[in-house]
């Protein structure tokens, strides 16, 4: 994990420093995405920043910013694997917490687009200067990235590390089920008529009568299916760590079948409702 590189002082000061600032945040807009093609992830990076390194190892990039105060902003995104967000989250806490001088102040659950992720607040000091990082661990399809921001603590361009951190991305790929078109961020498979998340989930789809609801089963929330908001039904089965929730939604003659593990359900819902949503058939 890396922290903001020092730098000497500069004769412009504070003035400068705010120039840098600004010029960050007016102008990152102008930047394109970059991607990772070995480890299939996407960041938009400020256009003033300049990439360090890309694909070496299980970083997919290291790149920094203009010097603002007594450092310079620095960001790290690596791949961590298939493997569980809290699994990795906790991972990550546990090495920040090995490190001296570093100290997680703040822990929040948030999501990128659809998808869940960790975010850690901390505080440092490195070579006597106060420092700022913000370690975001995104579930991404089915691989965790771990994007590490840090900056000096006076000179914090927390804009600029919202808009990285909001613009990770995973390509998302059509697949032809039946005569429907779905689209799934990478890491969902394709198996006959249904999109699989191992180990966690599948949403199978069958073109027939509608589905009878288990017993038991209660409203669901509305999704978006083949152009429209639809009504669900939700019903859980099995026991301990095994139980799991299935979701029913239909429409056109065609029934949408969700399981996932009860686990992972809240994370792994607004994933599931944005594939629903890519659903459609030929136009006539």
């Amino acid at each position: 994990m890396g922290a903001c590189r020092r730098q000497p002082p500069s004769p412009g000061g504070r003035l400068a420093d705010v120039a840098a600032l600004l010029l960050v945040l007016l102008l990152a807009p102008a930047a394109p995405k970059q991607w990772s093609k070995e480890h299939g992830v996407g960041v938009w990076i400020p256009k003033q920043w300049r990439i360090v390194a890309r694909d070496q190892g299980d970083r997919a990039f290291v790149f920094e910013g203009p010097k603002l105060g007594p450092g310079v902003p620095r960001a790290v995104l690596w791949n961590a694997g298939p493997a569980a967000l809290d699994q990795v989250a906790k991972a990550v806490a546990a090495k920040v917490e090995r490190r001296p001088g570093w100290k997680i102040v703040a822990r929040t659950r948030k999501r990128i687009g659809p998808f869940p992720c960790v975010r850690l607040g901390i505080r440092f000091v490195e070579d006597g200067a106060q420092g700022r990082a913000r370690i975001t661990v995104a579930l991404l399809g089915r691989r965790a990235y771990v994007l590490e921001l840090s900056a000096a603590a006076a000179h914090f361009p927390g804009a600029t590390f919202d808009r990285i951190e909001q613009s990770l991305e995973v390509r998302w790929t059509a697949h032809k089920l039946g005569a429907l078109t779905v689209k799934a961020p990478a890491g969902w498979e394709r198996d006959g008529i249904r999109l699989v998340l191992p180990p966690a989930g599948m949403i199978g789809f069958e073109n027939e009568p509608e589905l009878q609801a288990p017993p038991g089963a209660k409203p669901g929330p509305r999704v978006t299916f083949l152009g429209k908001r639809r009504e669900t039904v939700v019903a859980e089965r099995g026991e301990g760590d095994e139980r799991a929730r299935l979701l029913l939604v239909h429409a056109d003659g065609w029934t949408a079948a969700v399981i996932l593990p009860v686990t992972l359900w809240d994370d792994l819902l607004p994933v599931v409702e944005a594939i629903l949503e890519t659903a459609a058939l030929p136009t006539k």
